[in-house]
């Protein structure tokens, strides 16, 4: 399937979207885990559900091929994503996919986000990064000028390229939060809030990654630049990432159980 073998293209190919290729089997393990906690039992598929269900599938399928043909990607892989859970409807009926509707909606991080998209938010990530690592060297008496995306230092320059925009947390971090809110919530609020401080989350730690790599070239050191220094620093402020949205989470579990 051509849709399917680009997905697979893209995951191997390009980094950012490397954690497609354990999205389906986190999904397959929360609805394991979801199901064994509840004992939820199989009911019976309807008649309706499976025309309902037929029309779903066939209708996916036209807007793959068409997808296909006209190079529009995007639309070929949302029907692969609504494909697999409309076939999920078809043979387990609406109130699976109704309780499964969280686990099922993380399918959507297989997706690669249209290239359109990326460009519109890779420039204005790129300057708000560039933007607070320098406001916060600054504050801190550190000789540094900001312009665009490049940062002036006493002896050299640093330019904030595309791959340090940020984009790339965002996505990782996103994904990360997502897990961990079904793994910790069952309030939909709850999970939302967490969902959606992975992304100043993921803004501080990349400005925090700018800002080792200032202070690093600054003192003459390129250790963190290239080889295994700067896997190191990427691995480093994960786990930072990783600390901040377990406090955050607690925070969430302390504030709802205020209320």
């Amino acid at each position: 399937m051509p849709t399917v073998r680009g997905l697979v293209n893209t995951w191997s190919g390009n980094e950012d979207y490397s954690h497609g290729f354990i999205v389906i089997p986190v999904v397959i393990y929360l609805i394991y885990r979801k199901a064994c906690k509840k004992q939820l039992q199989m009911q019976k598929v309807g008649l309706l559900t499976q025309l309902a269900g037929s029309f779903g599938i066939i209708l996916c399928l036209i807007l793959s091929i068409v997808g296909t043909l006209t190079g529009f990607h995007t639309l070929s892989n949302l029907s692969f994503v609504f494909g697999i859970v409309i076939s999920l409807y078809f043979l387990l009926g609406s109130s699976f996919t109704k309780e499964f509707r969280w686990e099922l909606a993380f399918l959507i991080f297989l997706i690669p986000v249209p290239a359109a998209i990326y460009a519109r938010l890779t420039l204005p990530l790129q300057l708000l990064t560039s933007q607070m690592s320098s406001a916060l060297l600054q504050f801190f008496n550190f000789p540094i000028y900001q312009s665009g995306n490049l940062l002036y230092l006493t002896s050299t320059t640093l330019q904030v390229v595309n791959a340090c925009s940020g984009l790339r947390s965002i996505i990782s971090i996103l994904a990360l939060a997502y897990i961990l809110s079904l793994l910790s919530f069952n309030s939909s609020l709850c999970r939302t809030v967490l969902i959606f401080a992975a992304i100043p989350v993921a803004i501080l730690v990349n400005i925090l990654r700018i800002i080792v790599l200032a202070l690093s070239s600054h003192f003459g050191s390129s250790i963190f630049f290239a080889g295994y220094g700067h896997t190191l620093l990427g691995m480093s402020l994960f786990v930072v990432s990783v600390a901040i949205l377990l406090v955050i989470r607690r925070l969430i579990s302390w504030a709802y159980i205020r209320e």
